[in-house]
């Protein structure tokens, strides 16, 4: 049966000839058909498959990145197109199990790892199994055992951290530690970063004598970093693995503990002294490290997922270091994980695809060139010293990922806490806000956080 659109273009094409001396090819009639969607047969083009990717809506930088390793899948794969949707980190974590249990679900998405988030979605069977895929591409050797473990493995039951199937692959490390302003620290006549617990604990009180906010810090019961600190004071003390104890649920943890009161009690101390942003409750992370880039403020807790920073900062007058600990021998501590890790929702409609972009993302050349841009890769080089050298990265950037390297090789990460039960993130931040107010004492707080603790373990059995 011929095609009335094609054959009406033919007709056109001959009254061009004869009226204007227009010639039209067939490679002319050929592009019109496709501008009208339409192939060379006249029956519509092929629609591109589109790989529905969501991310979490962080730094700058990442979603830049995130938008060039689109384009280089897409290249890889003609005829798929990706369409990123990202969402704030407090949106992706409370709504994501309502999404994936519905129609509109992504192909491939960021997941929170713990017990909140990643435990839920595997216990409600929203997620796929990428032990198939891991053992297809190879991502066991791109990632040490440990590392896979806590950003991705769950038991099936979503009962049990760090052991069973892999659901999820960082692509990005992400670690906490302690930013400091070189410069303003130059002028306050620090001639080096602190390297105890007492030295910084000096450095913050000489600021606050000479009128400078010794640490930019976020106490909001929502978005702030109390959770942060709490956890590095405690690793500070000489219990570094205290951490991943918890939030493996180990029944012989009390958080009523030695250690943890003493964390808390530096904390409150902190505040006590002023050495916190004036008013920090009331800040959340972001308003509180934008204060720490423009220049106010000598210290700030943050993570490397900052980096790389804008352009419009100065790069150069900053560094971020390990937190300090009581031993100036003690090994480096942080809170250090992969980023948010990728998976597959159980109802993706193209999981092999989906497979695919995440072994891009989490592949060696990406990783490399994440390097190079300044950001903190999962998978570091053998050579770490000379990719740095040979990118040219200095500044903030190179400290960090030189940090996170010797966390991971020498050092004890621990996990994030509030993995460590689906209503822990609440407890540890409104009841910081609490205690560095002065409305509960550091006993009563860390009875609180025993209290959701013991309840979630109980529920567990």
């Amino acid at each position: 049966m011929s095609n009335p659109l094609r054959t009406s273009l033919y007709i056109i094409s001959r009254q061009l000839d004869r009226a204007a001396g227009v010639k039209l090819s067939k490679i002319s009639i050929a592009s019109i058909l496709l501008a009208l969607g339409l192939g060379a047969t006249g029956a519509p083009a092929e629609e591109a498959t589109v790989l529905v990717v969501q991310a979490q809506a962080e730094s700058g930088p990442f979603i830049e990145w995130t938008d060039h390793v689109n384009k280089e899948f897409e290249a890889a794969h003609p005829g798929v197109k990706i369409r990123l949707q990202t969402k704030s980190f407090s949106d992706l974590t409370r709504t994501l199990k309502l999404q994936l249990s519905g129609d509109k679900v992504p192909d491939v998405t960021q997941v929170n790892q713990g017990y909140a988030s990643m435990g839920a979605l595997v216990k409600a069977n929203l997620l796929q199994d990428l032990s198939p895929y891991a053992d297809k591409f190879g991502w066991g050797s791109r990632q040490a055992n440990a590392q896979l473990a806590v950003n991705g493995r769950f038991s099936s039951d979503g009962r049990t951290f760090a052991e069973g199937p892999l659901y999820g692959m960082s692509a990005t490390g992400a670690w906490v530690g302690l930013w400091m302003n070189k410069k303003l620290g130059q002028q306050l006549g620090f001639t080096s970063p602190p390297s105890t617990l007492a030295e910084l604990e000096h450095d913050m009180q000489i600021a606050k004598e000479k009128g400078v906010v010794p640490m930019q810090f976020s106490g909001d019961s929502a978005d702030g970093q109390s959770h942060y600190l709490l956890t590095l004071l405690v690793q500070s003390q000489g219990h570094p693995d205290l951490i991943l104890d918890i939030v493996k649920g180990n029944k012989d943890i009390s958080l009523t503990s030695a250690p943890v009161v003493k964390a808390a009690s530096t904390l409150r101390e902190w505040a006590e002294k002023g050495y916190f942003t004036p008013n920090w409750v009331a800040y959340k992370g972001d308003e509180a490290f934008d204060k720490f880039l423009g220049g106010d403020g000598l210290f700030a807790i943050n993570g490397s997922w900052r980096l790389p920073l804008p352009e419009k900062t100065r790069a150069q007058d900053f560094t971020m270091l390990t937190f300090p600990s009581v031993d100036p021998n003690a090994k480096p501590i942080a809170i250090a994980t992969g980023n948010l890790p990728w998976s597959i929702p159980t109802k993706s409609a193209h999981k092999d695809l989906a497979a695919e972009y995440i072994d891009l993302w989490t592949s060696v050349d990406i990783a490399d060139r994440w390097i190079a841009k300044g950001g903190v890769p999962v998978t570091l080089p053998v050579n770490i010293e000379a990719a740095l050298d040979a990118a040219k990265l200095e500044g903030p950037s190179r400290d960090a990922i030189l940090g996170w390297s010797k966390v991971l090789n020498g050092g004890t990460p621990a996990p994030y806490p509030d993995w460590a039960t689906p209503t822990f993130l609440n407890a540890l931040l409104s009841g910081a806000a609490e205690l560095g107010t002065g409305r509960i004492t550091a006993e009563q707080y860390t009875q609180l956080l025993q209290d959701d603790y013991a309840a979630f373990q109980s529920d567990k059995e």
